[in-house]
C-alpha cells in the first residue's frame, strides 16, 4: 500500500487543529463536498479499502485466564471467596 497524499504533521508551521476547514481539506486534496467518484476510486486503488484486518479472537476461557495476569484483578478474585 502506498499513500497517495503525504499528510504532514504541521503544514505551513501550524498544527491541523488550528487550520481552517477549507485549508485542511485543500491540503488533503478534498473539499466540503467530499471526493469525486474518480478521486475516491484512485485513492481506493492506491491505498486499498479503509478497513481494519480482523484479528484472531480469544476464547472465553483464555479471556478468563487472562484476568489473572493482572495482579490486582487476580488478588481481588482470590480474596473474594
Amino acid at each position: 500500500m502506498s499513500a497517495a497524499i503525504a499528510i504532514p504533521r504541521k503544514p505551513n508551521g501550524a498544527t491541523w487543529h488550528s487550520q481552517s476547514a477549507e485549508d485542511a481539506l485543500a491540503k488533503l486534496g478534498s473539499s466540503a463536498d467530499g471526493l469525486s467518484g474518480r478521486e475516491a476510486a484512485n485513492r481506493l486503488a492506491a491505498n486499498g479499502p479503509n478497513e481494519l484486518e480482523e484479528g484472531k479472537r480469544a476464547s472465553t476461557f483464555h479471556l478468563f485466564l487472562g484476568q489473572f495476569k493482572n495482579e490486582t484483578i487476580g488478588v481481588n478474585a482470590l480474596t473474594s471467596f
